[in-house]
């Protein structure tokens, strides 16, 4: 099977004297060491090939060649999403909730890589201009980058290969400007900030990720806390109660905090892209996002307030740099209705600052 290139500079002091597989595996490119070794990698480092163990120095320039995960055997499905731009070189499209980016387990059909097959059909079925390059057949869908399935928002894909590459390349050297949002069940303890901390996979629940300061990949997000809400608990949960809860029809005094519930919407800027890192780094400040099946803590997931409520994380802007001028584009997708809601739903209930 044909070999795809990558490229990734060492730009960081946390990448500087690593092994360099360990660096290209802390990396956003799709690969880890084991991967690396399997798919018979070959690396070079400023333009000399390297083993495996070569150590790094800042500023080197590393270029990869390997065989990606296969798309060869995807057959062009209907899948419906949204397209925020398209031209002759890319589509970005808004991954609605619940559409898985690219085949795995569990969900072999009707992934959004099917979906762009379809969608591209009549384009690879006509001849490409000599001068640019088709996608290959293992790279038919063009993804650049993904986002989890319950995660709705801007995903850029690739409509040819030199396009691909370079957006590859974009996204494995940082310079990429993404934002989200989220709603999380409990308020960071700094209203600006940044969660530096090591994710790995859980040692026991192999689906989810977990924070190790000793054996984790390197993982950081930026944050900020737009809006605090703080709710009452119970069937009236008024705004025009303003702080105070009733009982028997008459005004009580101001809601004991044991019976408030605190809640975040949060601008997010991951640094890194792990895997559910997002996830993961606000569950590890106890305030895992709204409606998270995996990284809920025990008590956000018994909330009497939302008992059944789809995970409240979207990606809401990216900024990159389109190959064909170099010029810095932002797109962004519309936040979903039910995100919105919940959002109206939250002022509609707060109380106010936090009690002393």
């Amino acid at each position: 099977m044909e070999k795809v290139e990558a490229h990734l500079t060492v730009e960081h002091p946390s990448q500087v004297g690593r092994r360099v597989d360990q660096v290209i595996a802390d990396s956003e490119l799709p690969l880890n060491r084991s991967q690396l070794k399997a798919q018979s990698a070959e690396i070079y480092c400023n333009d000399r090939q390297v083993k495996a163990s070569h150590l790094t120095k800042l500023g080197d320039r590393l270029r990869i060649l390997y065989v990606p995960e296969p798309d060869a055997t995807l057959t062009p499905q209907k899948v419906e999403f949204g397209i925020i731009y398209e031209d002759d070189d890319v589509l970005v499209v808004n991954k609605p909730r619940g559409l898985v980016v690219h085949p795995g387990a569990g969900n072999f059909d009707n992934t959004l890589a099917h979906g762009l097959l379809f969608h591209h059909q009549n384009e690879i079925s006509d001849p490409w201009d000599d001068e640019v390059p088709p996608l290959a057949p293992n790279q038919r869908a063009g993804i650049v980058h993904r986002l989890d399935k319950d995660t709705s928002g801007v995903l850029i894909t690739a409509k040819n290969a030199p396009t691909l590459e370079r957006l590859q390349r974009e996204f494995s050297e940082r310079r990429t400007e993404k934002v989200y949002l989220a709603l999380s069940y409990g308020v960071p303890p700094k209203r600006k900030g940044q969660i530096d901390a090591r994710i790995v996979r859980h040692p026991q629940r192999r689906t989810v990720f977990t924070t190790d300061p000793r054996k984790g990949r390197e993982a950081l997000t930026a944050y900020r806390v737009v809006r605090e809400f703080h709710v009452p608990v119970g069937p009236d949960r008024s705004s025009e109660v303003v702080g105070l809860v009733q009982k028997g029809g008459k005004q009580a005094g101001p809601v004991p905090e044991r019976e408030r519930r605190s809640y975040a919407l949060l601008v997010l800027r991951p640094i890194t892209g792990r895997t559910h890192q997002l996830r993961v780094h606000l569950a590890s400040q106890a305030c895992p996002i709204l409606g998270d099946p995996l990284y809920a803590s025990r008590e956000s997931a018994r909330d009497p307030n939302f008992l059944e409520i789809p995970l409240m994380l979207h990606a809401y802007s990216l900024g990159v740099r389109l190959p064909r001028d170099g010029n810095l584009r932002v797109f962004r997708a519309p936040i979903p209705d039910d995100m919105v809601a919940t959002i109206r739903q939250l002022r509609s209930w707060h109380l106010g600052p936090r009690q002393a």
